[in-house]
């Protein structure tokens, strides 16, 4: 299945920061890390220091300190004599990541699938239920974050902490794979379908079912990133 890769937003049309809880330039960092992750501000974008000052409503301190912040997480890069830009995301590497983290997340599911405890399947339970709200509001953000809490809390209760280890490190590095669900909404609906079924499969102690429902769900997400890669290829 074939899937839209949507970006929305440049860097001019930012919202303005409205916390004052925060330093400036850690609410800058925030709302850039947010529209860099969702595709908002996608590879490649120059990111004037001046207009991204003058759109968010700050001086130009803070946006020069949160783009260095940004930097060091690899989201930014940030060039001699000129301003910075987005980052690209190294599709390849991605991809790479979601094949080792299907086997690892499917064998990771099946030994949970022996161990998962009755007040996980719940919390499994209100999790899906979080995760329909976000797919009738369109809400891809949101939803990432509990795909997220979703899967690692079937993780947990595998005795084997290496494995979720090696799980939870391959989630970490690739930050930006985790909004696929903003870069393509339509998936959320099929992403929670998957969701109900694991849980229905875990109820069952089927752990291969569950396993290669998870498998199935990281094979999707290299589609769309392939599909990224195929729509920004130079013609």
């Amino acid at each position: 299945m074939k899937y839209r890769i949507n970006y929305g937003m440049s860097s001019r049309s930012l919202p303005p920061l409205l916390s004052t809880y925060r330093t400036k330039s850690i609410l800058v960092y925030e709302t850039l890390k947010a529209a860099i992750l969702s595709g908002s501000l996608p590879p490649g974008e120059r990111l004037k220091v001046k207009a991204l000052s003058e759109s968010l409503g700050v001086s130009q301190t803070p946006v020069r300190e949160a783009l260095r912040l940004l930097a060091k997480e690899g989201l930014v890069v940030i060039r001699l004599h000129s301003d910075a830009c987005v980052a690209d995301l190294p599709v390849e590497g991605v991809e790479e990541n979601l094949l080792i983290r299907a086997e690892l997340e499917a064998l990771a599911t099946r030994v949970a699938s022996e161990h998962i405890p009755d007040d996980v399947l719940q919390e499994l339970e209100a999790l899906c239920a979080q995760m329909d709200d976000c797919v009738r509001a369109g809400n891809g953000e949101r939803y990432g974050e509990l795909n997220r809490r979703f899967h690692l809390a079937i993780y947990r209760c595998i005795p084997y902490k290496r494995l979720y280890g090696l799980i939870e490190e391959l989630w970490n590095q690739v930050p930006r794979a985790r909004w696929v669900f903003v870069l393509a909404p339509h998936y959320m609906a099929q992403s929670q379908a998957g969701h109900r079924k694991i849980v229905e499969a875990l109820r069952a102690r089927d752990g291969e079912r569950a396993a290669e429902i998870v498998r199935d769900q990281k094979r999707t997400a290299r589609e769309l990133l392939s599909a990224q890669r195929n729509a920004n290829a130079p013609r």
